[in-house]
């Protein structure tokens, strides 16, 4: 089975106390990693800009995809991530061009927006085997100087996954408690739904039940990309049965 990765590639400037890098990031590009390791294939739909760096589209083409069929006009969407700031702060600077999705059908795919470049309405009536929803893009709102907040969105459609975060799923549902996030997503349609905890695990809701997910004993180096990482992982999982 094929998935698909809907949502736009990123140019990240990561800051650490280490120094600032600028690095390839988006949901498409932790997909294409966790995929090639798990030996499966995968398809993107995105947008790239005339900025996009040839290093990039490189390494793209390594991973079997062609960006420049997603290339436009608009520069590529691109953020800050500042890590010596507590919590984390996320500055969004750019935002490349809105994804057309082909009408066509698809044996599974990933809707994983990152800031506002799709709609609910092509979620809630793609063609698909398989959906799967991380909804981040659609609860941020960019105000003041390329600042990013977090705000409600109530348009969640039946999916077959949805992946939140532990400070994300409150915006979906209005509920603090993330057992009533899950039993909400469940009476939404909701197949099986999501919400990580960081260094708690996680918490799963499949078909009614609950589930309390540990996390695997490994040494942290950088956090970005985790949670994209982690819902093309579970995806590839739940979909291909």
């Amino acid at each position: 089975m094929k998935h698909v990765i809907v949502g736009h590639v990123a140019l990240d400037r990561i800051v650490t106390e280490e120094g600032t890098s600028h690095r390839l990031g988006g949901p498409p590009s932790y997909g294409c990693a966790i995929s090639g390791a798990l030996d499966h294939e995968i398809g993107v739909i995105t947008r790239i800009g005339p900025d996009f760096p040839v290093k990039f589209v490189e390494k793209y083409q390594e991973w079997g995809i062609n960006l420049e069929k997603w290339r436009c006009e608009s520069l590529s969407t691109s953020f800050t991530l500042d890590y010596t700031r507590k919590p984390r702060w996320l500055g969004l600077e750019n935002v490349c061009e809105a994804i057309i999705l082909p009408e066509k059908h698809y044996d599974s795919v990933i809707f994983s927006p990152i800031a506002g470049e799709l709609t609910s309405e092509q979620v809630c009536n793609v063609y698909a085997g398989y959906v799967a929803l991380d909804p981040q893009g659609f609860i941020r709102e960019r105000y003041g100087k390329g600042a990013v907040r977090l705000v409600p969105w109530e348009e969640l459609c039946e999916v077959n996954l949805l992946k939140t975060s532990l400070e994300e799923h409150r915006y979906l549902t209005g509920e603090s408690d993330p057992l009533r996030s899950l039993r909400y997503f469940s009476e939404k349609g909701v197949e099986a739904s999501i919400i990580t905890m960081g260094d708690e695990g996680a918490l799963v809701c499949h078909n009614g039940d609950v589930f309390e997910v540990p996390v695997y004993p490994t040494m942290s180096v950088d956090s970005t990309g985790a949670g994209d990482s982690f819902l093309v992982a579970a995806h590839d999982k739940l979909a291909s049965g």
